[in-house]
């Protein structure tokens, strides 16, 4: 499981990288990858966290709708959409 985890963090990280440099076709690509892998990661997570989960799917989705990928990258970086360890709650508000 730890290493699912360390594999999703990477995914994470490299989604980012990819819309902060503007590479939107890699970006897109890698931000489903990330999404399996974050769908795999958190299958036994508490509902309030799924919740919180889902809005912070929906911001993304609309940045990138927007064409906003510095918040696409922003989002995946600072709102703790994966936690550094399985104790923390998901999420954080950042505006």
């Amino acid at each position: 499981m730890a290493a699912d985890w360390e594999a999703c963090r990477d995914s994470l990280y490299e989604t980012a990288n990819a819309f902060r440099l503007g590479m939107e076709g890699a970006g897109s690509e890698k931000l489903v990858l990330f999404i399996d892998c974050l769908m795999k990661v958190l299958q036994n997570t508490p509902s309030q966290d799924i919740v919180r989960l889902n809005s912070l799917l929906q911001e993304i989705f609309s940045a990138q709708a927007r064409r906003d990928f510095l918040r696409i990258a922003d989002l995946l970086e600072y709102t703790n959409i994966l936690p550094p360890n399985r104790g923390e709650s998901l999420g954080r508000d950042v505006h």
